[in-house]
């Protein structure tokens, strides 16, 4: 198992703008050229969200529940 750190992936959802910003992922590639670890689809699937986060963050969801701690 490989550790993450959750603290970019916040740091982005706070700091992000309301849209997200959209960048040419082959034309990134295309300048890099053939890399062994990074290809546009795994980018892409770095930012894929559970279902349970997607549903909390469509403009429609309730309020999160209280924490009861």
């Amino acid at each position: 198992m490989q550790p993450t750190y959750s603290s970019g992936s916040y740091s982005a959802l706070l700091c992000g703008g309301a849209e997200p910003s959209v960048r040419d992922l082959a034309a990134d590639a295309e300048t890099l050229g053939e890399l062994d670890y990074w290809t546009p689809s795994v980018h892409k699937a770095a930012f894929a969200l559970p279902a349970f986060v997607a549903r909390r963050m469509s403009p429609s969801a309730p309020p999160a529940p209280p924490n009861e701690s």
